[in-house]
C-alpha cells in the first residue's frame, strides 16, 4: 500500500515538474521578447544620437562656412613669412584684400597714408602684377631688375610692404572676429543638440518604462518557477530513494 501511495505520489510530482519546465520556458520566451524589445528601441534611439552627432557636425560646418564668409575668412595659411592670411582658397581673395587696403590708404589720392611713401595706384597695380607672376613673394620684387636696374625703388617697395602689414592685420582682425563668432556659435549649437539628446533620452525613458516592468515581472516570474523545479526535482529524488527502498522492504526474502 505505501509502495502505492509513493508511485502515485511520484506521478504527481512528475507532472508538476512537466508543466514547471514548459511554464518556465513560456516564462523565458516572454522575457526574451520584452528583452529584444529593449534593445530594439535603445538601438532606434542610440541610432537617433549618432544621426544627430552626424547633422551636428554638418550644422556646424555649414555655419563655420557662412561665418567665415560673412567675416571674410576663409582657409587660413601663411604668406611669406607674415602674419595667418585668408586666401578663401585662393591667393585671388588675398590681393582683392589688398586691393581695398590700398584704396583705404590711398584715399582716392585726397589724402594718402604716409606709409604708402608715394606709391600712386598704377605704381601698385605695377607692382601687383609683379607680386602675382612671382607667386605672391614680396621679397621677389626686391630682386626684378629693368634695364640693368632695380626695377622698384625702396621707397615704392617699402609702400607696398606697409599694404601687405595693413592687409596682414586687417586679416588678423577679420580672424578674430570670425574665430569669436564660430566659438560662440559652437557652444549654441552644443547647448542645443544637448537639450535635443536629453529629450530623446526621456522620451527613451518613457518608451521602456513599461518594457523595463515586464522584464522584472518575467525575470521574477522565469526565477520563482526554476526555484519550484529544483525544490519539486529533490522531492522526486527523495521519492526515488524511498520507492526503491519500499521495493527492497517489500521483496519477497526466499531462504530466509
Amino acid at each position: 500500500m505505501a509502495f502505492l501511495m509513493l508511485l502515485h505520489e511520484k506521478m504527481r510530482l512528475t507532472r508538476r515538474q512537466n508543466e514547471l519546465t514548459y511554464s518556465a520556458l513560456k516564462a523565458s520566451r516572454k522575457l526574451k521578447r520584452v528583452q529584444d524589445n529593449i534593445k530594439n528601441i535603445q538601438k532606434i534611439y542610440d541610432k537617433r544620437t549618432t544621426q544627430l552627432d552626424s547633422m551636428k557636425n554638418i550644422w556646424t560646418n555649414q555655419m563655420k562656412s557662412a561665418i567665415n564668409q560673412q567675416y571674410g575668412v576663409w582657409n587660413g595659411t601663411t604668406f611669406n613669412g607674415f602674419s595667418p592670411y585668408s586666401t578663401y582658397g585662393t591667393s585671388g581673395s588675398m590681393i582683392a584684400d589688398m586691393n581695398s587696403v590700398f584704396a583705404g590708404l590711398f584715399n582716392n589720392g585726397n589724402n594718402p597714408n604716409a606709409a604708402l611713401q608715394g606709391l600712386d595706384n598704377t605704381q601698385f597695380q605695377a607692382m601687383m602684377s609683379d607680386y602675382q607672376a612671382n607667386g605672391c613673394n614680396q621679397y621677389a620684387l626686391q630682386n626684378l631688375q629693368e634695364n640693368g636696374k632695380p626695377k622698384w625703388s625702396q621707397a615704392l617697395l617699402q609702400g607696398f610692404q606697409a599694404v601687405l602689414n595693413y592687409t596682414s592685420q586687417w586679416t588678423a582682425m577679420k580672424q578674430q572676429g570670425a574665430a569669436a563668432a564660430i566659438q560662440q556659435m559652437e557652444m549654441n549649437m552644443q547647448n542645443a543638440i544637448d537639450e535635443m539628446k536629453n529629450q530623446m533620452e526621456e522620451e527613451q525613458e518613457e518608451a521602456l518604462l513599461p518594457l523595463k516592468d515586464q522584464e522584472t515581472e518575467y525575470e521574477l516570474d522565469k526565477t520563482n518557477l526554476e526555484a519550484e523545479k529544483e525544490t519539486n526535482k529533490a522531492a522526486l529524488q527523495n521519492i526515488d530513494q524511498e520507492l526503491k527502498e519500499e521495493a527492497q522492504n517489500t521483496a519477497p526474502k526466499f531462504g530466509l
